[in-house]
C-alpha cells in the first residue's frame, strides 16, 4: 500500500523537462536475429497506423516466438499499433521496438471489459499486457506470472491508454529475475494505472496520467524490486 499512495501523488504532482520531450529510441535500426519473430506487415498481414486492430496478430506473434524455441524475441518495428484486449506475454518472452522513433502500442477507446472493476482479479483491473508464466488455453485461468517466471520483458515500446477505459492498466508485471520493463513511456490517460505488481528491474521508464502511476503487491521472490531513471 506505500507504494500506492506514494506513486499516486507523485504521477499527478511531480514535473520534469524531461516529461516535454518524447523518450529516445534505444534501438534505432533493426536487429538481425534468425532466430527471433519480426512484427511486420509482410509476416502477419497488419497495418501498423494506429486504427486498424491488431490484437489477435499480436498475440499470435507471441504465441509463435514461445512455440518456437520456448524462449525469444518479439521485434516489433517503429509505428502505432491498436489493440483492444488483453495481451498475454509467457516466461521468456521479450518484446523489443526498434526504430528512429520507439513504437507505441494503443489501447483503442471504449475497449470491451474495460468499464468496470474486475472483482475477481488481484488488481481489480483489466490488463493491456500481462506477463504470464504460460500461455493458457481456451477456457483456462489465467496463468499468473511468479517467482519462477524469468527472463521475460518489453523495452523500447511506448504504451498508450485511450478515453473510455477507466479500468484499464497498461501493465501487469508480477515476474521475476532477469525480467524487466525498459525504456518506456506509458499514458494510462483517464484509466486507472499504469502498472500494477512489479518484479525484479525496472529502468528509464515515465508514466503520465491515470488514478495511480504504479499500484503493487509484494514482487513475487518476495525480496526488493529496483526501480532506476523512472519519472512520474
Amino acid at each position: 500500500m506505500l507504494f500506492l499512495t506514494v506513486f499516486a501523488g507523485f504521477s499527478k504532482h511531480l514535473h520534469t523537462n524531461k516529461s516535454a520531450e518524447p523518450g529516445r529510441s534505444v534501438y534505432q535500426r533493426r536487429l538481425d536475429d534468425s532466430d527471433a519473430v519480426y512484427f511486420t506487415p509482410a509476416n502477419f498481414k497488419i497495418t501498423a497506423d494506429g486504427k486498424t486492430d491488431v490484437s489477435a496478430a499480436l498475440q499470435q506473434a507471441i504465441a509463435e516466438v514461445k512455440t518456437k524455441h520456448n524462449f525469444g524475441i518479439l521485434f516489433i518495428p517503429e509505428g502505432k499499433y491498436l489493440i483492444s484486449k488483453t495481451i498475454f506475454i509467457p516466461q521468456a518472452v521479450r518484446l523489443i521496438g526498434y526504430g528512429k522513433t520507439r513504437p507505441e502500442i494503443i489501447l483503442a477507446k471504449n475497449s470491451p471489459g474495460y468499464q468496470t472493476p474486475d472483482s475477481t482479479d488481484k488488481g481489480k483491473a483489466k490488463y493491456m499486457f500481462w506477463f504470464v508464466s504460460s500461455l493458457s488455453k481456451p477456457g483456462e485461468a489465467v496463468h499468473d506470472a511468479g517467482a519462477g517466471t524469468f527472463y521475460s520483458a518489453m523495452s523500447n515500446v511506448n504504451l498508450k491508454i485511450e478515453d473510455g477505459n477507466p479500468y484499464a492498466v497498461a501493465l501487469r508485471a508480477h515476474f521475476a529475475q532477469h525480467s524487466f520493463i525498459a525504456h518506456a513511456d506509458i499514458n494510462a490517460g483517464n484509466g486507472k494505472a499504469g502498472l500494477f505488481d512489479v518484479g525484479n528491474a525496472m529502468e528509464d521508464v515515465r508514466f503520465f496520467g491515470g488514478q495511480y502511476g504504479i499500484y503493487t503487491t509484494k514482487p513475487s521472490p518476495g525480496w526488493q524490486f529496483m526501480m532506476v531513471d523512472t519519472y512520474f
